[in-house]
């Protein structure tokens, strides 16, 4: 587990980041594939710091939105897997990285 000062800064982990990639700040468009584009807009507050900063806000608000769409009764099971797969792909694809479901 790294802590506050442990993280490395090289090119690999630390450069320029967003720093609000929150859900009004990226566009989605559904593919005539059934798969996603995703555009992202508003780069006022970007700045230099760690990616995983980026990444953590996004599994942040996409968590956060999930659950109040499930507590509402508008989530249905086929959409949920769809996102959660989609999600997957986009983070394997952009980082590089294997990822856990247990920890989605």
């Amino acid at each position: 587990m790294f802590g506050p000062l442990d993280i490395p800064v090289n090119a690999d982990t630390f450069g320029i980041i967003h720093s609000d990639f929150h859900t009004s700040n990226f566009m989605l468009d559904l593919l005539p594939d059934g798969s996603w584009d995703m555009v992202a807009i508003d780069f006022d507050n970007a700045q230099r710091s760690w990616y995983l900063i980026d990444l953590g806000t996004v599994v942040f608000e996409a968590h956060r939105q999930l659950d109040t769409a499930r507590i509402d009764g508008k989530l249905s099971a086929e959409y949920e897997a769809m996102a959660i797969e989609q999600f997957i792909g986009w983070i394997t694809d952009a980082y590089a990285m294997p990822v856990d479901r247990s920890e989605l």
